[in-house]
């Protein structure tokens, strides 16, 4: 019938995933990830899919760079007005940067931790607190995010605290902690690979142990 972004699936907020293909409202009733497809019914209305691309992985060294910049207050003379002003209001933006190291800041009813720690290191803590916690937990490059956790923001803080523990981050408990929905987008060889030799490929690629993330 049609395809879409993975990405436009993984990243839906909660309820039923509807939008619109082939000029048509759909609702996903299921996703099957190891295949790449889903099941869908008629629906009255629907979201135009978004096209993300392939998801980049950005070092935690590159992460750690952006922090600084953050938390700079000069402007190079080499950039442009237009990059000045950027430069300005994102730091604006994220001014509570310079209150506390990796802070957790409330975005409405969810709790963003900003680590900076890289895409890699990222997707391992997120697998390991979704663990702790029992709800739904996401990574970028930049932050780990808890989904409606407004309500649960100590237990939230005490399940980051518990990860300085010796031997918390794990990356043999990482590896099979990860979604079904990560291993849908490594290779298109991957329906050759047997099943333990696809996990250990997406670890290498999803998962950072040696990172620090100033938890």
């Amino acid at each position: 019938m049609g395809t879409f972004d993975a990405w436009f699936a993984q990243k839906r907020e909660g309820g039923p995933l509807c939008f619109v293909l082939g000029n048509r409202a759909w609702e996903v009733t299921a996703i099957h990830w190891k295949r790449s497809t889903c099941s869908v019914k008629s629906a009255t209305e629907g979201v135009y899919p978004r096209w993300m691309g392939r998801p980049v992985l950005l070092s935690q060294a590159l992460c750690q760079s952006i922090l600084e910049v953050l938390v700079d207050g000069e402007l190079d003379p080499w950039w442009s007005k237009r990059a000045s002003d950027v430069i300005r209001r994102l730091r604006e933006e994220h001014g509570f940067l310079h209150d506390v190291l990796a802070p957790l800041v409330a975005e409405g009813d969810k709790l963003r931790w900003w680590t900076f720690g890289g895409g890699r290191a990222n997707t391992l803590l997120a697998a390991l607190l979704r663990a702790r916690l029992g709800e739904k937990v996401t990574a970028n490059n930049l932050s780990v995010q808890f989904a409606d956790a407004a309500n649960s923001e100590v237990g939230i803080r005490q399940a980051i605290e518990s990860l300085r523990e010796p031997g918390a981050v794990s990356y043999e408990e990482g590896k099979h902690l990860l979604p079904e929905s990560a291993l849908s987008r490594l290779s298109k060889f991957q329906s050759c690979l047997p099943a333990e030799v696809e996990l250990e490929l997406a670890a290498r690629r999803l998962l950072d142990v040696g990172g620090r993330w100033g938890c």
